[in-house]
């Protein structure tokens, strides 16, 4: 009997003997020495998906159509010994070399500690010559996921909770920055 189910995609692009030899690498670090970290854009009118109807009536709600709506970046790392979201930093628009090397330099290295290793994606902008400097000088490794491996990056399940929790709880302020300042103490 076969049911239902929603498929999960893989990237086409992404090599398994690169996977592979990314997680023996891994497996000569220490966990809790381990730091991911990402990017991730709001909309600001993100709203619930979900909600309460009478039975045989259809939920509606409004939404602009405008896809011009300003956009939140955060950028944030996860350790993996706390578990926590660590040296989040928010701001309207997209990331750069420039913001994103600030954001290491403000905001990440003093959360670092001597010795962890630093993990993140393939974006152009993780691998200009100053981030590697700014990690190699706080004492810390930088590694790089394998291409096309999100699923190796644990901030990215964070994300997930980070904006449901976002949408949920959107309507209880007057300003975006408060709800997600708010969602980001708790993370």
């Amino acid at each position: 009997m076969a049911s239902h189910i929603k498929k999960r995609f893989l990237y086409e692009e992404r090599r398994e003997d690169l996977r592979e030899e990314y997680q023996r690498t891994l497996n000569q670090i220490p966990k809790e020495n381990l730091v991911y970290l990402d990017e991730s854009g709001f909309d600001l009118n993100m709203k619930k998906e979900c909600g309460w109807k009478v039975r045989g009536q259809r939920l509606y709600d409004n939404r602009s159509g405008n896809r011009k709506n300003k956009r939140i970046t955060v950028i944030s790392a996860y350790s993996n010994q706390t578990k926590q979201l660590i040296a989040p930093m928010y701001f309207e628009g997209n990331t750069d070399t420039e913001i994103f090397n600030q954001w290491i330099e403000e905001f990440l290295i003093p959360d670092l500690k001597p010795n962890q290793t630093v993990i993140m994606d393939n974006a152009a902008f993780h691998k200009s010559q100053r981030t590697t400097e700014l990690i190699n000088s706080a004492n810390c490794q930088l590694l790089y996921l394998p291409p096309y491996s999100p699923d190796f990056n644990p901030i990215e399940q964070k994300w997930g909770h980070v904006k449901n929790t976002v949408k949920k709880i959107r309507d209880k302020f007057k300003d975006f920055n408060e709800c997600l300042e708010n969602v980001l103490c708790y993370r």
